[in-house]
């Protein structure tokens, strides 16, 4: 008995100091390198161009995009050109006054993954008939965002401000140190042109926790939670956890700082006599919901985002604010054959950028912020009767509304 027992101890030793071993040394993540060291390289390669060649340090936003850009991204499948003013952001023309419409935000804001003329902001000046500034940052944070209102008065000034929020924007995160802001987001990982194997496995390894490089946890997940993408259809993908939201960002302590930035937002356009509109990106994940809970049997994200949106609605509207969630005009539009989001990328793609145009320009010319045009409003006409007609209780009459 007493031999069995020893032996029991010394296999449960054994395994210990090997898991110890695997996760101390990120065997794991070296695996991953070796077996898709291309894929890996190519990763390190776009995310190194973004941080160092695209964009660059600065004092007071922790980084800003570099000026007069014109550069051709492609990387996964994307072939973009990556355009900036003199200021670093996505205007044709280097505005300073007389804008309508200014927008402020992160990657989506700025319509990362397709051309300057099929982005959101563009297509809606065509559709508008007015001057809009992007001022969207890939990246950025709601405390970025502040600050750049803050950094342009007059640009903000007597104008709408769209404020762009996306769910990533729930994350706790405070306005770091700027001498400290690569090392604290992670982007430090990326500062090598010619990374080496061991730089590519600590990019892999990334802030996974010990447990997570372990092989009991390898084999937990392949047995219980399965793979970590999925391909819906037309080489659309999904990727496990892509909205990047999670509970305890919800918790009240998370709520109260966030809602103080959102609260700042509100005081700077009033400040500035403008009127600020909220609009709320809605990630893949919850416009694809039902093939994403399918593929990862994760009940939970999407609601969680759900819940995260609709507090986020409640404490604007509270502070006498409109919000724009774009989550149904998106979902409706998915159900078609054509996607509204990139390939492998979880922006959204030129249908998708062009949906948003469309949402947001019926949106302000049906709430009174712009003058309606003969073009918006046969196409916010079309809109409201397809959104009307379209369905019937119990019936989805496909073949009737217009793809």
């Amino acid at each position: 008995m007493k031999e069995n027992i020893s032996k029991a101890l010394c296999l449960c030793f054994g395994y210990t100091l090997a898991e110890l071993l695997v996760a101390g040394l990120n065997l794991i993540p070296a695996s991953e390198v070796i077996l898709n060291y291309k894929g890996k390289e190519d990763f390190y390669s776009c995310k190194h161009q973004m941080f160092y060649h695209l964009q660059k340090e600065d004092d007071y936003l922790g980084f800003i995009n570099a000026s007069n850009l014109d550069e051709k991204y492609t990387s996964f499948g994307l072939d973009f050109k990556y355009n900036t003013d003199k200021d670093g952001f996505r205007n044709k023309h280097d505005r300073t006054e007389n804008q309508n419409i200014s927008v402020v935000g992160d990657s989506f804001a700025y319509s990362f993954g397709v051309n300057l003329e099929d982005s959101f902001p563009q297509l809606m000046e065509d559709l508008l008939g007015v001057n809009i500034s992007n001022f969207g940052v890939t990246g950025y944070a709601p405390w970025q965002y502040n600050k750049v209102m803050k950094m342009f008065p007059s640009q903000f000034k007597d104008t709408i401000i769209l404020y762009c929020v996306y769910s990533n924007d729930f994350v706790p995160e405070s306005a770091s140190i700027a001498e400290r802001y690569y090392k604290e987001t992670g982007r430090v990982l990326f500062s090598s042109d010619s990374p080496s194997f061991w730089e590519l496995v600590d990019v892999t390894a990334g802030r996974k926790s010990f447990f997570k490089k372990t092989f009991s946890y390898q084999l937990y997940r392949k047995l219980f939670l399965g793979g970590e993408i999925t391909t819906i259809s037309n080489e659309r993908y999904l990727v496990r956890g892509e909205n990047e939201i999670k509970d305890d960002w919800l918790s009240e302590q998370n709520q109260n700082q966030l809602f103080d930035v959102f609260g700042e937002a509100v005081d700077i356009s009033r400040e500035y006599h403008s009127k600020l509109v909220v609009v709320l990106f809605p990630s893949r994940a919850r416009t694809y919901q039902k093939y994403y809970e399918a593929a990862f049997s994760d009940e939970e994200s999407v609601p969680l985002e759900e819940r995260a949106y609709q507090l986020a609605k409640q404490y604007f509207a509270q502070r006498g604010v409109e919000s724009i969630d774009l989550a149904d005009v998106l979902k409706r539009e998915a159900v078609s054959s054509t996607p509204v989001y990139l390939n492998f990328d979880a922006h959204l793609n030129k249908r998708g950028n062009k949906t948003v145009a469309r949402e947001i320009s019926c949106y302000l010319v049906e709430h009174g912020y712009i003058d309606p045009t003969k073009t918006i409003t046969n196409i916010c006409t079309e809109e409201s009767v397809k959104t009307t007609t379209s369905f019937v209780p119990g019936i989805i009459y496909l073949d009737k509304i217009d793809f």
